[in-house]
C-alpha cells in the first residue's frame, strides 16, 4: 500500500503550542547546523517543508513573493507563522548579527578604511582579513614598491655616475695644467 504525501509529512512534525517544528532533515545554506530549514520531498524533488504546510493548508505561493517566518524559525511549518512577502522585505526583516557587529572576528574594527562593502549584497568584510587571505594583493602592491625603488636607484646611479665624469673631467684639467707647467 502507497503512503500519500501527506501522511509521510504530519509523523515528521512535532506541534508544540508556538511552533509546528519539522524534525526530519534540513537543506539550505545553514543546514547541518541545526538552522537549516526542513527538507522534504514532494512534487518530485526536495523542498522546503514549509512550503508544503502553506500550500497543503493555506494554498499556492504566489508568485514572486517567498514565505517569511515571522517567527524567525527556520525549522517552523506552522502556516499561521508564515507570511507571503517579497525578497525585499523578507531579507529586511530578517535578523542580521553582522550588521551590529564593531570588529570581525579576528579583531579588526570596521572602519571606513578597513571595511569592505560588496556592491550586489550590501554585505561587508575586514579588508584587513581580505589582504591576509588574498596575498597576490600584497605582492602587487610590494612589485609596485620594489619598481618606485629600482626608479629611485637608477635616479642616483645617473647622479652619480655625472658626479664622476665632471670629477674625471676636472682631474683630467688638472693632469692637463701640471702637464703644462712643467
Amino acid at each position: 500500500m502507497e503512503v500519500s504525501t501527506e501522511e509521510r509529512f504530519w509523523p515528521k512534525v512535532n506541534i508544540t503550542p508556538s511552533c509546528w517544528l519539522w524534525t526530519a532533515s534540513q537543506i539550505g545554506q545553514y543546514a547541518g547546523v541545526g538552522k537549516g530549514y526542513g527538507g522534504f520531498y514532494w512534487g518530485g524533488r526536495v523542498g522546503r517543508a514549509h512550503r508544503y504546510a502553506y500550500e497543503l493548508l493555506i494554498g499556492p505561493i504566489p508568485e514572486g513573493l517567498q514565505l517569511d517566518h515571522l517567527c524567525r524559525n527556520r525549522l517552523c511549518v506552522n502556516p499561521a507563522h508564515l507570511e507571503p512577502v517579497t525578497s525585499k522585505e523578507n531579507s529586511a526583516r530578517g535578523l542580521n548579527h553582522n550588521k551590529n557587529k564593531t570588529h570581525c572576528i579576528y579583531g579588526h574594527e570596521f572602519t571606513d578604511e578597513n571595511t569592505i562593502i560588496k556592491n550586489q549584497t550590501g554585505a561587508r568584510s575586514c579588508r584587513a582579513c581580505y589582504k591576509i587571505r588574498h596575498p597576490g594583493l600584497n605582492k602587487i602592491e610590494q612589485n609596485k614598491r620594489r619598481i618606485a625603488q629600482k626608479k629611485k636607484i637608477e635616479i642616483i646611479y645617473t647622479e652619480y655616475i655625472k658626479h664622476l665624469a665632471v670629477l674625471k673631467e676636472e682631474f683630467l684639467t688638472k693632469v692637463a695644467e701640471i702637464k703644462n707647467n712643467e
